[in-house]
C-alpha cells in the first residue's frame, strides 16, 4: 500500500518540481542557472549545457599560449535572490571591477559559487573554458535534408567585438553520405522576422546570410577538409578573370567551433562560407528592364500585330533576363560528369553528350545542377557546360590539343590536378568540383574554371573515412581511380595522353615551383598541428570523443589520426618528388625560392618577395599567428609580439 501511495505521489509532482530537484547540486545548493540570468564574461553571455548542467565560455585566442585572463563578470539575479554575490574559484567577482584569473586554462572547469551576505553558499555551478568560438543552434527535431526548418542561432567569440546576438535562422541537413552519420552537418540561412535574408559577418569572414556547419563526421581528424581547403586557397592559380576581381576566392574560409544543439553539446564543427557566386565574384544575372518591355510594345504596335506572347531571341523558356556568370556542380557519376566515359569503363566512345533544355525550373542536366543563376526565378543556361563536355568527349586529338585552352582555364586545371594528386583526393575527380563561367558577355566568354569541394577523402583517407587502401602513400592517382573509383576524368586523361601538349612537363615545372613553397612536408604537418593544438588546449578533442565515440568509430582517437595524416603527407610528397623528377636541394629547389627573404624587426616581420603570394607566420609551438596576403616587393607585418617565429621555413627573431 505504501509503495502504491509513493508511486501516486511521484506522479503528482509537476515537471517544474522535477526540474527544480535536478537543479539542486549534490552539495544541496541550487544551480547558478536557477539563481541568475544572462551570466556574461566581458559582455559575452555564457552557454549553458542543460545535460551536463555546466556553463561554457570562450577565451581570447591570444591566451592559447598561456597567460592571465582579465574578465568582467556580469549577471542578472532572479527575483528572490537579491544580495547574492558571485565568486569564481574563490575569487570574488564584482560587476564594477575586473577579475583576473591567473594562468587561465581549459584543462579543468572552474567553480562558480553564489553566496549571501553571511557567506552561505546558495548556488553552485561549473564553467568550462574553450579557445574555440561557440555556436548555439536551436531547431526543431523535424529538421531534414529537403526543406529548411526555422530556429535560431548565436555565435559567441571572445575575439569578436560585436555583440553575440541570437538571430533567426533556418537549418537543413547537408551532404549525401554524411547524412548517414548521427552527427549532422547543416546548411544555415539567416533571416528576419518576415523571412527575408539577413547578412552577418563572423570571424572577419564575408558578410552573408548563408553559412555551413560542417560536422566532418566521416573524418577521423575532424580537420582534413579545412586543412585541404586552406592549402588550395594558398597555392592554386587565380582564375582567368582575377585581374578584374582581385577579391575572388575559389575556396571557402572557415573557423573551427564547438556547437551546442538545443542546449546539449554536439561537438567540433567547422563553420565556413559557401562556395557560390559571391565567393567567386561571378557577374550577376540582370533582370530584363521595364523600358525594354516598353520598346517591345512600341515595336509590336508599329508592326500592326501583337507579338508579346511570342518567343523572341534571348527571351525563351530559359529566362527573360541577361545571363552573365554561371556556376555548376555535379551530383552524380555519369558519362557527362566524367566528360567522355561511363563510370568504371575505360572506353571512350567519342559520343555526343545528351541534349539539354534551358527551361526555367529545371535545376539539373545529366548529373549536373545549376547553382547560379537561380534556376526557378532567374534563368537556366547549360550551353557553356554542354559545349565544354562535348569538346572533351568528342573532339579529335588535334582539335583538342589546339583548343583546350579556349574552353578551360588551364593554369587552374593544372593546379587542380596536382592538388588532387598530392592529396590522393578520392572523390574530387568528377564529383565535388565546381565549374564556373565569369561573364558570358566578357571577352573570354564561356571559358570554364574550376574549384574543389568537400575534401574529406584526402590525406590518406577515402571519402567513406576508410584508410585500408589509401594508407599507401605511393599509390598512383590515375591507377587508383581506375582500380577503386569510377575512373579518371576524361579531361585529365586526354591531357596526359596528348603527344603535343607536353602536359607532364608542365606539371613537373609547376610542381617544382609549388614544392619550394606550399608543398612542404613540415609546413603541411604544421597545419594539422595548429588545429590539433587548438583542440587539445581547448579540451574539445576529448569532448568530441565523449560525445560521439560510441556512435562514430573514427572519432575515438583524434590525436592518433592526426599523426597518421602528418606521416602520410610526408611520405606522399617523397613519392611525388620521384614522379615529377624533383630533387631536394638540387637545381629545381633553387629555382623555386621565389626570391623570398624574411627578417625580424621590432615587433614586426619584414618580407620581400618577387611575387604576390600568401605567407603564414607560425610561433615555434606550431600555432598559426598570422596569415597575410603580400604583394611583390617589401611588406612589413606589424603587431608581432617579441619571440621566435617561422615564416615559410625561415626562422626569424622579433624584438
Amino acid at each position: 500500500m505504501k509503495k502504491i501511495l509513493y508511486i501516486l505521489l511521484v506522479m503528482l509532482i509537476s515537471a517544474a518540481e522535477i526540474q527544480a530537484i535536478a537543479d539542486v547540486d549534490k552539495s544541496g545548493n541550487e544551480n547558478v542557472s536557477e539563481v541568475a540570468d544572462h551570466l556574461r564574461f566581458n559582455g559575452k553571455e555564457l552557454t549553458f549545457d542543460t545535460t551536463e548542467r555546466m556553463y561554457y565560455a570562450t577565451l581570447p585566442s591570444g591566451l592559447l599560449g598561456g597567460g592571465d585572463y582579465a574578465v568582467k563578470i556580469e549577471y542578472d539575479l532572479k527575483d528572490g535572490f537579491d544580495g547574492l554575490t558571485l565568486k569564481i574559484d574563490s575569487i570574488a567577482a564584482s560587476a564594477d571591477s575586473v577579475t583576473v584569473l591567473k594562468d587561465v586554462t581549459c584543462a579543468k572547469p572552474y567553480l562558480l559559487t553564489m553566496a549571501d551576505s553571511a557567506g552561505n553558499v546558495r548556488a553552485e555551478a561549473k564553467v568550462q573554458f574553450t579557445f574555440m568560438p561557440i555556436v548555439e543552434v536551436s531547431v526543431d527535431t523535424v529538421c531534414n535534408s529537403e526543406t529548411f526548418t526555422t530556429g535560431s542561432w548565436r555565435v559567441i567569440c571572445a575575439d569578436d567585438a560585436e555583440p553575440d546576438t541570437t538571430v533567426i535562422a533556418a537549418f537543413r541537413y547537408r551532404g549525401n553520405f554524411a547524412q548517414f552519420f548521427p552527427k549532422k552537418s547543416y546548411a544555415v540561412k539567416l533571416r528576419d522576422e518576415k523571412g527575408k535574408s539577413v547578412d552577418r559577418s563572423y570571424f572577419g569572414l564575408r558578410s552573408d546570410n548563408n553559412w555551413i556547419l560542417d560536422a566532418m563526421a566521416s573524418d577521423a581528424t575532424c580537420m582534413r577538409n579545412r586543412v585541404a581547403t586552406d592549402l588550395w586557397n594558398e597555392f592554386a592559380a587565380r582564375p582567368y578573370y582575377f585581374s578584374k576581381e582581385e577579391m575572388a576566392l575559389t575556396g571557402t574560409r572557415g573557423r573551427m567551433v564547438e556547437v551546442f544543439l538545443n542546449g546539449r553539446y554536439n561537438g567540433i564543427y567547422c563553420m565556413t562560407e559557401k562556395l557560390d557566386r559571391k565567393q567567386l565574384k561571378l557577374k550577376k544575372y540582370k533582370e530584363k528592364k521595364q523600358d525594354d518591355d516598353d520598346k517591345d510594345d512600341d515595336k509590336d504596335k508599329k508592326d500592326g500585330d501583337n507579338k508579346r506572347n511570342e518567343k523572341e531571341e534571348g527571351d525563351d523558356v530559359g529566362g527573360k533576363g541577361e545571363v552573365h556568370g554561371l556556376l555548376y556542380k555535379p551530383f552524380d557519376w555519369c558519362y557527362e560528369v566524367l566528360m567522355g566515359h561511363e563510370p568504371y569503363q575505360k572506353t571512350f566512345p567519342r559520343m555526343t553528350p545528351c541534349g539539354f533544355s534551358n527551361t526555367i525550373g529545371l535545376e539539373s542536366w545529366s548529373g549536373f545542377e545549376q547553382k547560379y543563376p537561380d534556376f526557378e526565378e532567374e534563368a537556366v543556361e547549360w550551353t557553356p557546360l554542354w559545349n565544354a563536355v562535348n569538346f572533351v568527349a568528342t573532339s579529335p586529338n588535334e582539335e583538342f590539343d589546339e583548343n583546350v585552352g579556349k574552353y578551360f582555364d588551364m593554369p587552374v586545371v593544372n593546379d587542380y590536378y596536382l592538388f588532387i594528386d598530392l592529396l590522393l583526393a578520392t572523390d574530387n575527380h568528377g564529383k565535388n568540383i565546381y565549374y564556373f563561367v565569369y561573364d558570358r558577355k566578357d571577352a573570354n566568354c564561356d571559358m570554364i574554371s574550376l574549384a574543389p569541394w568537400d575534401l574529406d577523402g584526402v590525406f590518406g583517407a577515402r571519402w567513406s573515412g576508410s584508410v585500408e587502401v589509401t594508407k599507401d602513400f605511393t599509390l598512383d592517382l590515375d591507377e587508383y581511380l581506375w582500380n577503386y573509383e569510377s575512373g579518371q576524368h576524361t579531361l585529365f586523361y586526354r591531357l596526359m595522353k596528348s603527344s603535343n601538349l607536353n602536359w607532364k612537363e608542365a606539371l613537373a615545372k609547376r610542381y617544382a615551383k609549388l614544392r619550394g613553397t606550399v608543398i612542404d612536408g613540415d609546413s603541411l604537418a604544421q597545419r594539422f598541428d595548429t588545429y590539433a593544438n587548438l583542440f587539445l588546449k581547448s579540451g574539445a578533442d576529448k569532448r568530441e570523443e565523449a560525445r560521439w565515440g560510441a556512435d562514430i568509430w573514427q572519432h575515438t582517437e583524434i590525436a592518433h589520426s592526426v599523426e597518421f595524416s602528418k606521416n602520410w603527407i610526408r611520405g606522399r610528397i617523397a613519392a611525388l618528388d620521384k614522379k615529377y623528377g624533383y630533387t631536394v636541394g638540387g637545381v629545381n629547389d633553387a629555382k623555386t625560392d621565389m626570391g623570398l627573404t624574411v627578417k625580424g624587426g621590432k615587433q614586426s616581420i619584414v618580407v620581400e618577395s618577387r611575387e604576390r603570394r600568401r605567407v603564414n607566420v607560425y610561433a615555434v609551438s606550431g600555432t598559426l599567428v598570422r596569415s597575410v596576403q603580400i604583394n611583390a616587393g617589401r611588406t612589413v607585418i606589424d603587431g608581432i609580439a617579441p619571440g621566435v617565429y617561422v615564416v615559410e621555413r625561415h626562422k626569424v627573431v622579433v624584438l
